[in-house]
This record gives structure tokens, C-alpha cells and sequence, in this order.
């Protein structure tokens, strides 16, 4: 009798299942725009839940990509000798991911990663400046060179999350960050 009731009830529940699609940058648009649903394949643009690869950057390919909005993605997935600029935008990562050696990130002027579960780990290279932001409730995680230039006027960036470095931090004079919880 409790196998029936059980059996009826979880019939009678309805489930919604939300598909990840798995997008690799190709750069058959022409351009490194994130934005622009030809340089991926399957062709679209990533959203949230999906997982996002740019493939170690093979001679002579455009695999330097740049945000033009605002992103939210399940995962991001960076090769080798990649540069990911943020622009003046934000890029939020609700499964982490990471970035190989030789690749860069680059953040543009109030740009922000917000990591919001889990870890992204970035083995490369990342110039966090321009009142750059990391943020979120998951893990940032340097295993490369994380650094501030110095620079007329200075440098700021401010750390709200989770910061772990196992890599080189380096901030340079005329330069300042600021850490809130």
C-alpha cells in the first residue's frame, strides 16, 4: 500500500529539467565577441547553466574573447594562451571553472568575476585593475600572477569574495586594494 501511494505521488509531481549545452568558442564570426552566436559552436551564445570552452589558442586563430554586456554562465573553460577581457562588464560564473597557463584575464574599468558557487582557478595571468572586482560566494582561486599596475592617478581593485593564492600578487606603487566582506 505505501509502494502505490508513493508510486502515485511521484507521478503526480511534475519536474522541470533545465538542459546544459556544452559551447565551444570557434571564432567562426570573425571576431573575439563573446556576443556573437557564430563564433560558437553550437551555434548561440552560452548562458546560464551552460558550459563555456575557448580551446587552447592553435597558430594563427583569434581566440582572444571580449564581453560586450553583461554574462552569466554555468562554467567557464579557458585554454592555453587565450586572453578573456571583461571590458567594462560582468562576468558571473554560477559553477566556477578555470583558465590554463599562458592564458590571461584581463579586467576593464569597473569590471567585475563573480564566482557564485564552487571555484574558478586560474593558473595564468590575471591584471586586475581599473576598480576591478572579484566577487561572490565561491572560490577565486590564483595559481598563476594576479597583479595590479601601478599608474598616474593609481590603480584600484577590491576583493568582496574569496580570494585563495597559491601563485604571485603583486601590487604595485600608486596602486591600492581594497578588501569588504
Amino acid at each position: 500500500m505505501k509502494l502505490t501511494a508513493t508510486l502515485i505521488l511521484l507521478l503526480g509531481t511534475t519536474f522541470t529539467l533545465h538542459a546544459q549545452t556544452f559551447y565551444t568558442f570557434t571564432g567562426e564570426g570573425g571576431s573575439g565577441n563573446w556576443n556573437l552566436a557564430s563564433n560558437w559552436d553550437p551555434q548561440g551564445v552560452p548562458g546560464p547553466g551552460d558550459v563555456a570552452f575557448i580551446p587552447d589558442r592553435p597558430p594563427n586563430r583569434i581566440f582572444d574573447v571580449w564581453l560586450t554586456s553583461n554574462v552569466t554562465v554555468g562554467k567557464l573553460i579557458v585554454g592555453r594562451d587565450n586572453t578573456f577581457s571583461l571590458n567594462s562588464y560582468s562576468l558571473t560564473l554560477q559553477q566556477g571553472g578555470s583558465m590554463a597557463e599562458g592564458s590571461r584575464l584581463q579586467f576593464g574599468s569597473n569590471s567585475a568575476v563573480i564566482v557564485a558557487a564552487d571555484s574558478f582557478v586560474v593558473r595564468g595571468e590575471v591584471l586586475l585593475s581599473n576598480g576591478g572586482r572579484i566577487a561572490g560566494t565561491g572560490l577565486f582561486i590564483n595559481r598563476g600572477r594576479l597583479y595590479t599596475p601601478g599608474a598616474p592617478g593609481g590603480q584600484s581593485a577590491t576583493i568582496a569574495g574569496h580570494l585563495i593564492n597559491y601563485g604571485t600578487v603583486e601590487v604595485f606603487s600608486g596602486s591600492a586594494w581594497y578588501f569588504v566582506s
